[in-house]
């Protein structure tokens, strides 16, 4: 029988923002604004296991795993 599993949120499909470097821009500004992209794709990452973990959890499957 299926299971009806809640809709995925949003903001866990959205792709991760990109930095297009500013001709003549610094290469530190540069790897900063990557450094803060890839901190808040890691942050959202993170929230969405959790949903997910908690989601299977209910339905039996256990916490956090890779799947195996």
């Amino acid at each position: 029988m299926p299971v009806a599993l809640p809709p995925w949120p949003d903001w866990c499909r959205r792709h991760m923002r990109r930095i297009v470097p500013v001709s003549g821009g610094s290469a530190a500004h540069d790897q900063l604004g990557w450094e803060v992209s890839a901190s808040q794709q890691d942050a959202r990452t993170d929230a969405c296991a959790e949903i997910y973990d908690k989601r299977r959890a209910e339905y039996g499957g256990g916490g956090h795993g890779t799947g195996n």
